[in-house]
Order: structure tokens, then sequence, then C-alpha cells
């Protein structure tokens, strides 16, 4: 594959952890921001993805938290050859059961560990490109108080590296309304405010947990868009958990994800949103079920609710 990452042999054409830690300065080792890699049978892509973090250079202490989702592969592997170079700096988490598989939302592992006042996010199957992009989405997000997310654009390849039509997704500023309603971004190129330690427990049941993110994220701010960061690259291969599902799991996916955006905004009070989510549920359904399937769904709801009505209160006279 013709990469923009080269030499990707564990620890060749990179820094050492000592010349990565002698240009933070005199801060110390307690990370400003942390970024955030989930992996799962990557064994062809995490180098690139960990090259992509390590040629990062930034005035501030970073931390690499890689969770590895129960990997069949080479994976495990490669992350631990990287995190015995970078102990420092690199934090793995090796699950022996896939969390995914059982509804448990992955993005999580790495949130309640990140000790940075910002976050990044990158899997293990992407990578980065600009070695300025996380200092340039520091010192926007310093300098700009009501933001709390910033992103930028990227590219997606093949795995022969050949340029492919990507996904739509914002690239321009979104107000803290845009973001509340879960407007797609690319997630590989995000960079965030830690207020996401202890999400909610909503988020567990959204299976596309960065769409939830985006719109958590919301009320604590606004996103911008930076142009002046190098393209990320976004890989389509038959693994990806996005990539790799057909049109009807993928809506049922994003009902998940709006019906559970529904209960939590409909838990916190906030009746405008919950209104929204309500009927991006309905909308979503039509989608995924087709208007038969939701018929169908509401008349089994139905009979339920009379079957239960029986049971626990008798015959209606």
């Amino acid at each position: 594959m013709a990469s923009d990452i080269e030499n990707v042999s564990v620890g060749k054409g990179l820094r050492s952890q000592g010349e990565i830690v002698d240009s933070w300065g005199a801060g110390g080792l307690s990370p400003m921001v942390s970024v955030c890699c989930t992996a799962y049978n990557h064994e062809k892509y995490v180098a690139d993805a960990i090259h992509g973090f390590l040629n990062q250079v930034t005035n501030f202490p970073i931390e690499i938290l890689i969770h590895d989702d129960a990997s069949v592969d080479g994976t495990v592997g490669i992350i631990r050859e990287y995190a015995a170079l970078y102990p420092n700096i690199i934090k793995p988490v090796f699950q022996s059961v896939n969390q995914y598989s059982r509804g448990v939302q992955t993005l999580s592992f790495n949130f309640h560990r990140a000790k940075g006042k910002y976050l990044a996010i990158c899997e293990g199957d992407d990578f980065w490109v600009d070695p300025l992009k996380l200092q340039k989405q520091f010192d926007f997000m310093e300098g700009h108080e009501d933001v709390v997310i910033s992103y930028h654009d990227c590219d997606a390849i093949s795995e022969g590296g050949e340029v492919l039509e990507k996904p739509v997704a914002a690239r321009c500023d979104l107000s803290s309304f845009a973001l509340k309603r879960a407007t797609p971004l690319y997630t590989l190129t995000t960079f965030f405010r830690n207020h996401v330690s202890d999400m909610p427990p909503e988020f567990n049941c959204a299976r596309y947990g960065d769409l939830f993110l985006w719109a958590y994220l919301g009320q604590h701010g606004s996103g911008a868009y930076l142009g002046d960061i190098r393209p990320a690259k976004y890989r389509v291969h038959q693994g990806g958990i996005h990539s790799s599902q057909t049109s009807r799991r993928r809506s049922e996916m994003k009902l998940s994800t709006m019906a559970a955006l529904l209960a939590y905004y409909k838990r916190v009070g906030s009746a405008e949103m919950a209104e929204f989510y309500k009927n991006r549920v309905l909308a979503s359904s039509v989608s995924s079920l087709g208007t038969l399937g939701v018929l169908r769904s509401i008349w089994l709801a139905l009979k339920r609710v009379v079957f239960l009505r029986h049971v626990f209160f008798g015959r209606a006279s």
C-alpha cells in the first residue's frame, strides 16, 4: 500500500521516547491530550495509526490510550511491541472477550482512564498525516473557550491506497444546537474537551457511539472546522465496523443511536431535543424496517399491552 507514513517497522523512523518527552519541555509527564484508539483485528493497519500518533510534534505531554477488543490476529503483538518502546506514552488495555459484540460501547474504556484536558480519537485502522494536527487543535481550543470540539477533513482510502468517495460529514463550523442534533463529523479528526469521563447510561445503547458523543458534547459548546490541517486517512475495508455492514444493518444501528438520544434527552428534561429525536426515531424506523415493518412492530406492541392488561387486571367488563 502506498501509505503517507513510511517505515512502519516497529520503532523505525520514529523519535525515541526520551526525544519525544524532551520536546514537551518542563511540563512533566502529566498529559494535556489523551489520544484514544480502539483496535480490533487491525494487524495490517495499526502500525500506521501508532506512527501517526508518535509523529505528533507538540509542546505539551500526550498519552496514547489503545483499547484492543480481543483481536484474534497479530494486532495485540504489534501494540505490545510499541508499548514496550514507549511505556510512558502508550498505555494499552487488552480484552480477553470482545466487548463490542456484547453491546458495550468500547469508546468508554479509554474515556474512563483519559487524564488529558482534551481527547482526540483515531481508530486502529485509520491514521493521521499532519504532524502538527494536535498542536493546531490544542492552540485553537485554548483560545476559544466557547468551542467544545474541533475537527478537520479526511480522505477515504481503500486497502490498496486508492482514494474513494468519503461519507458526508460537516466541513464547517457548527452551533451547539447543530451538534446536539448529531451532525456527523469525521471521527478520526475530532479533538474535544474532556466532558466524557462519566458518560450517561444511554451511551451504551447507541451503536454509533460517535454520533451520540457529538450530540452529548453539544450541551457544552459549539464546533469548529479547521481547514489548515492535512486530511487524515480513513480506511474502507471489509473488517471496518461501519464499512463492513449492510445498508439495512447501518439503518438499524442509526435507529438504536437515535433511540438512545431520545431516551437521554427525555430523561434530562430537554423537551425540544426529545421531540427532535422522537421524529428521528420514527423516520429511522421506516428506513430500517419499512412501513409494513413499523406497522407490524406497533401491532405486536399493542397485542402485548392487551395481553399484559388481561394478565394483571382481568378481562374488561
